[in-house]
């Protein structure tokens, strides 16, 4: 088993990451870094990537029955809505930070 990993459902710590907001230099939207894309079981509309000045932070989101039965969708929202919040509150301009992965037909 890989530490970080899911097994049986039950989530595992890996490494503690920390990132400071003054370090974000963008968000993206969907399955577009290299780890996420290796992912098959993951939908594009569950994912968002934090990048940073030294590195990317890749995020999953899942439906859960502690936030009221939401999806994996709202969670995101959710959380890009307070992450981006956060960002302005601290002087950091996200409106160009938001990147919406590319639409093929």
């Amino acid at each position: 088993s890989q530490e970080g990993a899911f097994s049986n459902n039950t989530p595992s710590l890996g490494s503690i990451r920390k990132v400071s907001l003054t370090d974000i230099v963008g968000i993206e939207l969907g399955q577009k870094t290299v780890a996420l894309k290796r992912l098959q079981s993951v939908r594009e509309s569950e994912c968002f990537s934090i990048l940073t000045t030294t590195g990317t932070l890749d995020l999953q989101c899942v439906s859960s029955s502690d936030v009221g039965g939401a999806s994996a969708e709202d969670v995101r929202k959710a959380c890009l809505d307070y992450l981006t919040s956060v960002l302005s509150s601290n002087n950091v301009e996200v409106g160009t930070m938001l990147s919406s992965p590319a639409r093929t037909n």
